[in-house]
């Protein structure tokens, strides 16, 4: 027999309907909320037909071999697909299964193999949508790991010593204090939002929080200019600690030389400017075509567009937590300065840069918006 356990498969839908009224569900994102019902209807019928299984009892193997069913490759909206993962391991958590930590490992390890698969088996139709929502789920979907903060909390006091006392870091301008700042917000950020140390750090990971985190970060916005000679000598003292490997050493030195002409533009801009040309780029590169305030508007108002914005501006800028601000989509009709030109304000050294930037980005405008409710 392939299993001993007895399974009881009619909890299933018992569990999915109290996990649906419990603080676990609560806790999750919008676009969580709502995809979560289809996303466990899915795999729990699928474990149940080829691994039969309960949802009481997945195993590391299970998981794994749901993941790369057709769980991942029926094409759905990419909102389905980065809900998917961040579903999965709170319901689990709800249900206080005894071997959740194996769970939560086996998703997060299918994280990319999930992509890939989808990519691969919708072709031309999904790969661009699915990037993106690889990327969306890589600044949203992590949980923190306490015990792996700790760790990183006590580690990082010695490395930030260390690079203090090293003598390329010290030739380097800015203070002290401000140059340690970049490198323990890219620590922290790394760890707080990938779940990595430094021995496994990503490069995509790596390039969201350099390139795109700390441009906007309240800590770091003001020393862009720096972060590529500072991060430079964090890397490498990181390769001579023997921290990290000498080839990761080599393909995180490649990354940040490959970023540092688009942090050199961002330099430039004001903090909203910088937000306005991220949002734009990635709604562009979503397949919105836009030349126009009406046409971002007209793209706002279409499917979950409206939403994906919300989230990605929350995910960038982890700092805020979820609080609201003025830069929501929704709040655009309460405030008179929302992605607005007149709002940017830049230095007779910046008009030439600014000007160059205002052909690329489209604001947009204070029309007002209710909130979807999705039920």
């Amino acid at each position: 027999m392939r299993r001993l356990t007895k399974m009881n498969f009619t909890r299933n839908k018992i569990h999915v309907r109290k996990f649906e009224k419990s603080n676990k569900f609560e806790q999750l994102s919008d676009n969580q909320q709502f995809w979560a019902i289809d996303i466990l209807a899915s795999f729990n019928a699928i474990m149940q037909r080829d691994e039969q299984c309960d949802d009481l009892h997945w195993t590391l193997e299970n998981v794994s071999n749901v993941m790369m069913s057709e769980f991942s490759m029926v094409y759905t909206s990419y909102n389905y697909a980065i809900a998917a993962i961040p579903v999965l391991k709170a319901y689990q958590q709800f249900l206080q299964v005894k071997d959740y930590q194996s769970i939560e490992m086996a998703l997060t390890q299918m994280r990319k193999p999930m992509f890939e698969l989808r990519r691969h088996f919708n072709d031309d139709i999904g790969t661009k949508e699915d990037i993106l929502a690889e990327t969306i789920y890589q600044l949203t979907g992590n949980e923190v790991d306490q015990q792996l903060q700790r760790q990183i909390e006590h580690d990082k006091r010695q490395w930030l010593k260390d690079l203090s006392n090293d003598v390329d870091f010290k030739q380097l301008p800015l203070n002290t204090s401000e140059k340690l700042t970049i490198a323990d917000t890219l620590i922290t950020r790394l760890s707080e939002e990938f779940s990595e140390v430094p021995a496994n750090w990503d490069t995509d990971s790596f390039m969201i929080v350099v390139d795109v985190m700390m441009v906007l970060d309240p800590k770091t916005q003001n020393n862009i200019d720096q972060f590529v000679p500072v991060i430079r000598c964090l890397i490498n003292l990181f390769s001579k600690k023997m921290i990290i490997s000498v080839g990761q050493g080599a393909q995180l030195l490649t990354i940040l030389s490959a970023v540092q002409p688009r942090l050199q533009e961002m330099a430039n801009y004001s903090v909203d400017k910088r937000l306005d040309t991220m949002v734009t780029e990635f709604a562009m590169q979503r397949g919105a075509y836009i030349s126009t305030v009406a046409d971002m508007d007209d793209w706002l108002e279409k499917g979950d567009n409206l939403q994906l914005i919300r989230d990605f501006m929350d995910a960038i800028r982890p700092w805020l937590n979820g609080a609201i601000d003025e830069r929501d989509p929704e709040y655009a009709g309460y405030y008179e300065k929302y992605f607005s030109d007149t709002t940017v304000t830049h230095d007779q050294k910046n008009s030439e840069a600014s000007e160059k930037h205002q052909r690329k980005v489209i604001p947009f405008s204070k029309k007002k918006r209710k909130k979807k409710h999705k039920k």
